[in-house]
């Protein structure tokens, strides 16, 4: 993206209720790490070549058509918008076949849609890793937040695989409540993906 002077002018166009897909896309399409991994193009035999296996058994994949949606929102052609049709029709396809529906011409919500879309993403660009993680972190005197139990919760749940996705948009969160009047400190924690 950096290589771009101005962030993307061209737009996406309503094909039937797309309002709020489109908008979902075009802030995915903002997300600087993301968009320049699908703008290099040693990225693309990796979309490409990871769906081959998932392709040839009548899989449906996001990624290949979401390559293709970037490459022509960041294009240099003068356009001011274009119509997303071959990103829409995968994605109706797959509603036929997934609980959450998104199918041509029905409204949805942009929330439900986006963690439809990181989630597939991540299950098509997961990769195995070989994490080997060591460092002992020491938790601070009265701290009820064991930070070494934290890291390591969140990289048994990603030791085996990663994804661009796990790497931008999953985390862990910890939510500390203290009562004014007694001082009590109340801790939530745990896995979130995508947060």
């Amino acid at each position: 993206i950096k290589s771009y002077n101005k962030p993307t002018l061209i737009g996406l166009n309503n094909i039937g209720s797309t309002c709020f897909k489109n908008a979902v896309l075009q802030c995915l399409s903002q997300t600087e790490d993301l968009t320049n991994y699908f703008l290099r193009e040693s990225s693309r035999n990796a979309i490409f070549n990871n769906n081959i296996a998932k392709i040839n058994k009548n899989s449906l994949q996001l990624c290949p058509v979401y390559f293709n949606l970037i490459q022509n929102l960041w294009a240099k052609n003068g356009i001011k918008s274009f119509s997303p049709y071959e990103f829409m029709d995968v994605l109706d396809k797959m509603s036929k076949k997934d609980i959450l529906s998104f199918k041509k011409g029905e409204a949805g919500d942009a929330k439900d849609f986006i963690i439809f879309i990181l989630e597939q993403f991540h299950k098509e660009l997961k990769k195995p890793i070989n994490l080997n993680y060591n460092e002992q972190i020491q938790s601070e005197p009265n701290n009820q937040y064991d930070k070494f139990n934290a890291l390591n919760n969140f990289f048994n749940e990603f030791k085996k695989e990663t994804s661009i996705i796990s790497d931008i948009f999953f985390g862990f969160t910890e939510t500390i409540n203290e009562c004014q009047n007694c001082k009590m400190i109340y801790n939530s924690k745990g896995i979130q993906n995508p947060i």
